[in-house]
């Protein structure tokens, strides 16, 4: 019993290592669910912001932006595949942050949505050094109308405002999205 456990261990081990091989956004196609995925660099804010993102992923029009995103303050950039699902969302906030700030606003958002959504499962909280500034993120799964949905929110500073990069999906994407969105959240630069 104990070497079927393991077999199977060592099964999931050499496919979730394969997956990894082959889902690099900076050297291959990724195929997640039923997209295939080609990621190229993309700059933002005057080009001040450089992140690779899928090059297939379209702006939100503007009446999907007001719903998926109701609050007045909405992300500038809004990045989603063809079915709405998935999306990358940057946006610059008008407050001001330094490097060493990161972790507490993280932890103070943290906070905003474990009071505001008592039933969000909370995943990974990490801060790193990055080019000169910290990137802070975490993940976690929220409750929507009719499914659950996995989240990563990542926080920086541009010219001393908060940059925040928030990438959804659905949950059931969650194992196949969370090794990307990694690669995504380093391959940002402040330039």
């Amino acid at each position: 019993m104990a070497y079927m456990n393991l077999d199977y261990e060592v099964a999931r081990t050499k496919r979730d290592m394969l997956i990894r091989k082959n889902n690099d956004i900076y050297t291959s196609k990724i195929i997640v669910g039923q997209e295939t995925l080609l990621f190229e660099e993309m700059k933002f804010y005057d080009e001040r912001l450089s992140i690779m993102l899928p090059n297939n992923y379209k702006d939100l029009p503007d009446e999907i932006k007001k719903i998926k995103y109701p609050m007045e303050n909405r992300p500038e950039i809004i990045k989603s595949n063809e079915s709405g699902d998935v999306n990358f969302a940057i946006a610059l906030h008008d407050v001001k942050i330094k490097a060493e700030d990161i972790d507490n606003a993280m932890q103070k958002y943290i906070a905003v949505i474990y009071k505001s959504y008592p039933g969000t499962t909370f995943l990974q909280t990490e801060s790193v050094p990055m080019n000169g500034t910290m990137l802070g993120y975490f993940s976690f799964i929220t409750r929507s109308i009719d499914s659950d949905i996995y989240q990563v929110f990542a926080f920086t500073e541009l010219n001393g405002k908060m940059l925040q990069i928030i990438f959804n999906a659905p949950s059931t994407m969650k194992k196949e999205w969370s090794f990307i969105i990694l690669q995504v959240l380093t391959s940002i630069k402040i330039l």
